[in-house]
C-alpha cells in the first residue's frame, strides 16, 4: 500500500462493507468513489473523512492516512526538507488540506513549493547561527 487511496480501500474490505455501500451512504456512484480510490480523480478531505467514519477507522488508521498524505505532499512538491516539519501535524495536515483542495492547481503548488524552501534555507542558516 503506497497511496491513500489503496490504504482506504483496504479499510473498507477489512470493515466488510463494499464500495457500493459506502458510495451508497456517501451519496455518490460506485464509480466515483473507485476513480478516487484509485488515485485518478480527486479525493477531497470532506469524503475521506465520511468514509473513515463509515468504516469506523481507529485513531491508528487515521494517523496512517494521514502519513500517507503527507508522504503524497513530498512526492508532488519535491521537498525532501519537508521532513525538518514532520513533527508539526496540524501543520501539516494544513499543508495537505491545502495541496488537495480543488483550487490549488499545479502553478500554486509550484509557487508554495519555492515559499516552503526559502522558508526551509532561512531555518537551516538560523540553525546554524
Amino acid at each position: 500500500m503506497n497511496t491513500v487511496g489503496e490504504y482506504i480501500k483496504e479499510l473498507i474490505r477489512k470493515s466488510g462493507k463494499t464500495q457500493t455501500e459506502v458510495a451508497d451512504i456517501i451519496g455518490i456512484k460506485q464509480p466515483s468513489l473507485s476513480e478516487m480510490l484509485s488515485d485518478n480523480a480527486a479525493f477531497p478531505k470532506e469524503r475521506r473523512e465520511q468514509i473513515l467514519d463509515i468504516i469506523k477507522a481507529t485513531p491508528e488508521e487515521r494517523k496512517v492516512v494521514n502519513q500517507l498524505l503527507f508522504n503524497s505532499v513530498i512526492k508532488h512538491i519535491g521537498l525532501p526538507g519537508m521532513e525538518a516539519v514532520k513533527n508539526q501535524p496540524s501543520d501539516i495536515q494544513e499543508l495537505v488540506n491545502i495541496y488537495n483542495s480543488p483550487e490549488f492547481t499545479p502553478a500554486k503548488k509550484a509557487v508554495i513549493g519555492e515559499k516552503i524552501a526559502e522558508v526551509l534555507e532561512s531555518a537551516r542558516k538560523l540553525k546554524d547561527v
